[in-house]
């Protein structure tokens, strides 16, 4: 019996500095995007989460992309 891994959506996060702590550490959040197709390039997402990015007021620290999958026994 062998496993097999089936693609699902994936979700990207745009990790942004959202200020400082009182100790004057930055402080970030992160704003998830979900829904994303398996078969989206890592270029495309890097592209739509740049320009995601440059809609936010705050600065851009790191996108994180997380793909998700399912693992069936055959």
């Amino acid at each position: 019996m062998a496993v097999v891994r089936i693609a699902k959506t994936g979700t990207v996060g745009l990790q942004v500095q959202t200020g400082t702590s009182a100790t004057g550490s930055p402080v970030f959040r992160t704003r998830n995007f979900g829904n994303i197709v398996s078969t989206a390039t890592d270029d495309a997402i890097f592209s739509v989460a740049s320009g995601l990015a440059g809609l936010q007021k705050h600065t851009l620290s790191d996108i994180v992309y997380t793909p998700k999958s399912s693992l069936i026994n055959q």
